[in-house]
């Protein structure tokens, strides 16, 4: 029985680290954990990899960087170009605003004069 990966189709992670490598250069496995926000940095790069994209690793020290070589078809098979950016997710549209009521004039301090009254509705 294999390992369970999660899909690209239904995994954030998988879509955030993809987009990720998708920008080019390498990251560690902190960076990469980091910018998803899971602790499974290293775990969510064998599900890439399980989900058809080639990740190379590099050590430097005790530190691994990654990045996205290719996608291949299968074990055995070439890397292809990486595919194209997935789109950044689209923020959700703003709430319509809520109607204003009218603001009213103060009150003035004070008799009305005469003239006053005449300008004033009944």
């Amino acid at each position: 029985m294999g390992m369970h990966a999660a899909r690209l189709e239904s995994s954030q992670y998988l879509q955030k680290m993809l987009r990720l490598f998708q920008r080019g250069g390498e990251y560690s496995t902190r960076q990469i954990a980091e910018h998803i926000g899971s602790v499974c940095g290293s775990t969510r790069i064998g599900e890439l990899r399980r989900n058809g994209f080639d990740i190379v690793r590099r050590q430097v020290g005790q530190v691994h960087y990654y990045r996205l070589a290719g996608v291949s078809h299968g074990p055995g098979q070439p890397a292809r170009e990486a595919p194209a950016p997935l789109p950044e997710p689209q923020a959700p549209p703003p709430a319509p605003a809520k109607p204003q009521a009218h603001a009213q004039a103060p009150a003035e301090a004070g008799p009305v004069s005469e003239a006053r009254q005449e300008e004033l509705p009944l």
